[in-house]
């Protein structure tokens, strides 16, 4: 290999000669000065459930950039995760924090994706901190650095019942072998499926004009 003009990468082996264009290493962005004192850590394997369970329900429309990251808020030694599109809402809670930190902030769908795939290398501790506009997270000599959202997350827990007088118990793995039964004929575009709840069932339909339609029953 040899460096030539204009960054210009020279590679050669044998017959086969490659140029490769390059730029100049100083217009690399510098890392940023993440270090602080203030540092939680958690295990890996709690973060990433909590993330399982919430990020799907990141919404996807950039117009509601205030819905396009995970909301993750800090209270004493807890803490919360929430998502939503507007159309279903998940949200998650766990206990498992070492310091008392009150907090707000939004990760964006992006950094979120990145963050599962260092949490899905194994169960080890992973250390995290706030710094500026940063959340950084440090597990063994890895740093991830996520810019986060600069905006206020809606009021959710408004659109939460405080109280209802209906509860409903199911067989959890028979709902959900139910529900994947159903999808298969479900709308591409709204994957919708009606329940319908009487006393001791539910019935799920689902139906496409271009494909068809199914129905299941189960007990509860």
């Amino acid at each position: 290999m040899k460096l030539m003009e204009n960054y210009w990468l020279k590679i050669t082996c044998g017959s086969i000669n490659y140029q490769i264009a390059g730029l100049n290493p100083d217009e690399f962005p510098k890392f940023p000065d993440v270090e602080s004192s203030n540092k939680d850590k958690i295990k890996s394997g709690i973060l990433l459930n909590m993330l399982k369970k919430t990020s799907y329900a990141i919404c996807d429309d950039d117009s509601r950039y205030n819905l396009t990251g995970l909301f993750w808020e800090f209270k004493d030694k807890s803490m919360k995760m929430v998502a939503t599109d507007g159309h279903r809402l998940a949200k998650a809670e766990d206990n498992s924090l070492t310091k008392s930190v009150n907090l707000k902030i939004i990760i964006p769908k992006k950094g979120v994706y990145e963050l599962r795939k260092v949490l899905e290398e194994g169960d080890d501790d992973i250390s995290f901190w706030i710094k500026e506009n940063h959340v950084i997270f440090k597990k063994d000599n890895l740093y991830l650095v996520i810019r986060l959202l600069q905006t206020d997350f809606p009021e959710y827990e408004k659109v939460i019942p405080k109280k209802s007088s209906k509860f409903l118990t199911a067989n959890r793995n028979e709902l959900k072998e139910s529900l994947k039964r159903v999808s298969l004929m479900s709308s591409e575009k709204s994957r919708a499926i009606k329940m319908v709840i009487k006393k001791n069932e539910i019935t799920l339909n689902s139906s496409d004009p271009e494909i068809g339609q199914a129905s299941d029953v189960i007990q509860v």
